[in-house]
Formats: C-alpha cells, structure tokens, sequence
C-alpha cells in the first residue's frame, strides 16, 4: 500500500474505531453509574466501580486523539458516477499485472453521492485482493446494478430507499471458513498474501458512506464481495 493510502486509511479506520469505542463507553460509564446506585458509600464494591468510572473517563481521551485524527480525513461528498470510479479503481491495481477485468455497467446506473477518494481507495483494496487471490489469472468480474428497493434483498441491515451495487468476484481459490469468518479481523494472519487491510479499510468506508460490504466465499468457489451504496437524491 501507498504511503499516503496507508495514512489516509489509518485517519479512516481511526474514526470508525473511535466512535464503536466511544459507544462501548458511554454503555460502561452508564451501567457503573447505575450499578453505584444500588450499592451503599461504604461497600467495598462502591470503591471499586469508581475506579471502574474513573479509568473510563480516562479512556475518553484516547477517543479524542482518534477523533482528531480521523477529521483530517473527513468526507468531501459529492453525487458521482460509481462506473467510473471502480473502472479506474480496477485499472490502477491490474495495470501491466496479466489479469483479466470484465465489466458489466449499464448505462442508467445512479450516480451516488460519495467522497470520491476513499471509494476509489476502497475499490482498490477490494480488487488488489482479488489480484492476489488468483496470482495465475482467473479474471476479475465487476458488475453494477440499480436496486430499486433495497427491501427486496432481505436481511440487509439499510435504510430503505435507491441503492447501486457493485460486485466484485475473483476465481481464485476462495477462503476457509476460518479466514471469511476473520476476514475484518486485523489480527488475524492467514497463509495467503492477502492485505489484511484491505478488507477492513473497504467496509469501513462503505459503512461511513451509508452502505453496505458483504464477503461471500467457499474453497474453490472464490470470493464476492457486494457493495450497497445508497443513489444520491438527485437520481431518485
């Protein structure tokens, strides 16, 4: 990964791990508070929770640093055209690599209103993993689509509305149960060259801009990944 991808993502994942920590948080600082009303001033207990308190008022901080980390890298949106966006995406990462890229973009497809720098940087994690998973070719399959009604696609946690989605499917050799269940653990290490990054980084952005990133994959059926990005208002 570039040096300023990687500090740009670094500002991204800052912000999304910020503000999870910040929530699990502000649950602790209410069940403590909680927990010492029930208890009298001279149980033992009492003095514990207040240590509990106070270390997670402490930990507040950390989420400030986080957060004025990420504001450097804060979203410039803008309704844009999503085709393109990954075309140039897929061609960046591929360039003189061998592999193979079919695109299947109709004409019509919604333009979405998104920071058009991070999505790029999210599409090129997406497709440099896929690169790796099939280092002998295999070729890469892009394909969009306008959803009219994302109820129609059950058990996707999205507000209702317009959505473009992007898939994204490698013919490599697929991942372990392990490695799909860990795929956006960063601690987690596999035995191929994928970037642990990539994947994370990719959902976080979707995430931050309304949509959403689901991994399918199985040995020897490669790996899907499909993205959910809400069509900005103007094409609705």
């Amino acid at each position: 990964m570039h040096k300023d991808d990687l500090r740009e993502s670094t500002g991204i994942l800052a912000g999304i791990f910020a503000h999870d920590f910040n929530n699990l948080l502000t649950v602790i600082l209410g069940k403590t508070n909680l927990a010492k009303m029930h208890i009298g001033k001279d149980s033992p207990a009492h003095e514990i929770l207040c240590d509990v308190e106070n270390t997670a008022l402490t930990a507040t901080h950390l989420t400030g640093k986080l957060q004025a980390l990420a504001r450097e890298y804060d979203a410039v949106k803008a309704p844009m055209a999503v085709g393109q966006v990954v075309i140039s995406a897929a061609r960046q990462v591929i360039g003189d690599s061998g592999q193979a890229c079919r695109f299947d973009i109709p004409e019509g497809v919604w333009p979405s209103k998104i920071d058009m720098d991070q999505i790029h940087l999210a599409f090129r994690q997406i497709i440099d993993n896929a690169c790796r998973a099939q280092p002998e070719g295999g070729g890469i399959d892009i394909r969009l689509a306008n959803i009219s009604d994302i109820a129609a696609d059950s058990g996707l946690d999205l507000a209702g509305g317009r959505y473009i989605r992007i898939l994204i499917r490698d013919h490599g050799k697929g991942m372990s149960k392990e490695a799909l269940d860990n795929a956006f653990n960063l601690s987690f290490f596999t035995s191929d060259k994928r970037n642990r990054l990539g994947l994370p980084l990719a959902r976080a952005i979707i995430t931050q801009h309304g949509g959403r990133l689901i991994l399918e994959s199985a040995i020897g059926k490669g790996t899907t990944v499909t993205i959910y990005l809400p069509a900005a208002e103007s094409s609705q």
